[in-house]
């Protein structure tokens, strides 16, 4: 019988002419599987089926490169409002956190008005 996995999945992402910042994207995506050792096996193929390499609109050569699977949770029961991922942010400037939640929440109500 299958279950279902939350696998975090890294990339990390290369900008020609960009040696000033690092960027890196995490992916939380679901996966079904008999066993933790297939999920993981799928949250690889995928990752690496992901990696990409384009031209991005400054003519900069852009690469997406899979790391690698940092976390796979077993998630034993879905259920409405049921927890599936936590995680606590420390910071020296609590007002700019607080503003930047402030500003995807109004920005989330504004799409869900609008879909509706």
């Amino acid at each position: 019988m299958n279950s279902y996995y939350l696998a975090k999945l890294v990339f990390k992402i290369e900008v020609q002419n960009n040696k000033d910042v690092q960027q890196f994207d995490e992916q939380f995506r679901i996966f079904t599987a008999p066993t933790p050792g297939l999920a993981l096996s799928n949250a690889h193929l995928i990752g690496k089926k992901e990696e990409s390499t384009f031209l991005n609109s400054n003519k900069n050569l852009v690469s997406w490169i899979f790391i690698g699977v940092s976390e796979l949770t077993s998630l034993q029961t879905l259920s409405n409002g049921g927890l599936i991922f936590s995680q606590t942010h420390e910071t020296y400037h609590p007002e700019g956190y607080l503003q930047m939640v402030q500003q995807k929440n109004n920005g989330l109500e504004l799409f869900t008005s609008i879909s509706l």
